[in-house]
């Protein structure tokens, strides 16, 4: 089970790693998705806390798409915005 800080560090990781491929202008797809957390995961070796949390964001992103059946990682994540008028 995640701490706190684990969590909050893992949500963070997450949502860097998705404004990084909104940035890119690319879609984001699951197998993008996990290759920036992978990226991020490769460049915290001297951040153990960073490299953890990295860990468990890719875990928690390969269990969501088990949970939705995204078989392939290719699948474009469907992300719901609202406008306020």
């Amino acid at each position: 089970m995640k701490n706190s800080d684990e969590n909050k560090l893992c949500n963070i990781l997450i949502g860097e790693a998705v404004i990084a491929l909104f940035n890119e202008g690319v879609h984001i797809s699951w197998r993008r998705l996990l290759g920036k957390l992978q990226t991020v995961l490769d460049g915290s070796a001297d951040d153990l806390k960073r490299a953890h949390a990295a860990r468990l964001a890719i875990q928690d992103i390969q269990a969501e798409m088990a949970i939705r059946g995204a078989g392939r990682p290719d699948n474009v994540i469907s992300i719901n915005s609202r406008t306020s008028r």
